[in-house]
């Protein structure tokens, strides 16, 4: 289960493709990521650094033919099982942060597949901290 709220449990929200069984969402965003992973990897020696542009640029195409907020910061306040994540307000600072005092210190030249695998782990979970898009499931939504 991922996000709960006593109004909008189970609530789908708006898509492109009008889907509003969420197996069939899952399976269209897996799909999206698929596509994104192979465009990205295609192009892996063309990206010259890891910032906020390039996550935003996945997160585009990606889940873009699903979502109209694809690579958009949410405007809502969300929280998952009790856990308040940043405010709406604060994401652009969040981002600015994130991107200053982490994805700046990763390399260009990453060495080995542990560094490789350390370096993805450590961005994944301050993405996930942050939490700056939504998602296709209507999370637990506070006014701003």
């Amino acid at each position: 289960m991922k996000y709960d709220s006593p109004k909008s449990e189970g609530e789908i929200l708006p898509n492109k493709l009008g889907l509003t069984d969420p197996i069939q969402i899952h399976r269209e965003e897996y799909r999206g990521f698929l596509r994104a992973e192979l465009k990205y990897e295609s192009q892996i020696n063309r990206i010259e650094k890891f910032d906020w542009e390039l996550i935003s640029s996945i997160h585009q195409a990606a889940l873009s033919h699903l979502y109209e907020f694809a690579c958009e910061l949410r405007q809502v306040n969300i929280s998952k099982a009790g856990f308040l994540f940043p405010a709406a307000k604060h994401l652009d600072n969040a981002v600015v942060i994130y991107e200053q005092e982490f994805l700046k210190t990763i390399p260009m030249a990453i060495k080995t597949r542990s560094e490789l695998i350390e370096f993805t782990a450590q961005a994944h979970a301050e993405l996930l901290f942050i939490h700056p898009f939504r998602e296709g499931k209507q999370p637990v939504c506070f006014p701003i």
